[in-house]
């Protein structure tokens, strides 16, 4: 109720001048998400109804957060308004995490929520998308709302977007090397998995997002993260429609515990 009689005021305010109206849309409601006390900044409809119910809508992500160790240095790729890094931020005062957002109107919201919730030693939000390389290249907005998803990289771009290797990333950040990583960056997942064959052989445990219906490319990330020592554990829907699947992968130790003895030799 609060949120739609926000969206009407915000609709009548576009009949008022421009100043009365910068005024009114400059101030975000408050919301509290629903873990543990964090609260989000909501510009949006997005922000309001789904990002602030971020853990109810993976509670799959929200366990492999829960069973992080202390310590975690934790890289979340397509960190959107910051939920999941909020969590685990509010989790482990140890933790070190980079949060990763490409959308220039959300990654606003990812700092502002870093802020508020008094988070900023422990969470490092970056601008940039990642791909197999390094450069400039075409981005292409879904929405220019914040907490909105579906982006990409592409032709017909409506700006230039800085993208790096996730390798190449944490270097010039001189970030420390990853041992948890999440993904959910909507078909761009190969892209990212490519730039970051170093990451992925060091890493203890990945969570990634992929479309359901596209069962060769599922096919293909499970073999890129197989052939960097990591096998699936757990796979759970992220939506009611079974569109998008969280895949758990963890590392596998590979150790030869007894070995084969020849027979002994008789007379």
């Amino acid at each position: 109720m609060k949120a739609q009689l926000w969206d009407a005021l915000r609709s009548a305010v576009r009949l008022c001048p421009e100043r009365l109206r910068l005024a009114f849309l400059e101030q975000p409601l408050a919301v509290p998400m629903d873990f543990g006390g964090i609260r989000l900044t909501a510009h949006s409809s997005e922000e309001y109804y789904i990002r602030s119910r971020s853990a109810a809508k993976e509670p799959d992500t929200v366990q492999w957060l829960l069973d992080m160790p202390k310590d975690v240095v934790f890289v979340d790729v397509g960190a959107n308004i910051g939920a999941y890094s909020l969590i685990a931020a509010q989790l482990y005062p140890q933790a070190h995490i980079l949060a990763i957002e490409p959308s220039a109107p959300t990654y606003a919201s990812l700092c502002r929520n870093i802020w508020i919730n008094r988070l900023q030693d422990r969470i490092t939000p970056v601008c940039a998308a990642l791909r197999r390389t390094n450069g400039s290249y075409p981005f292409n907005y879904s929405s220019w709302q914040p907490g909105a998803a579906l982006h990409g990289l592409g032709n017909n771009g409506q700006h230039s977007q800085l993208s790096f290797k996730l390798d190449d990333l944490i270097g010039f950040l001189r970030f420390p090397q990853p041992t948890y990583l999440k993904i959910d960056v909507d078909g761009a997942e190969e892209d990212v998995l490519a730039g970051a064959t170093e990451t992925l052989r060091l890493i203890q445990s990945l969570m990634i997002e992929v479309e359901a219906s596209n069962r060769t490319f599922a096919e293909s990330v499970r073999r890129t993260l197989e052939n960097s020592g990591l096998a699936v554990v757990a796979c759970n829907q992220t939506d009611p429609a079974g569109r998008y699947i969280n895949y758990r992968y963890e590392r596998v130790a590979c150790v030869n515990v007894l070995e084969r003895k020849s027979p002994p030799e008789t007379d």
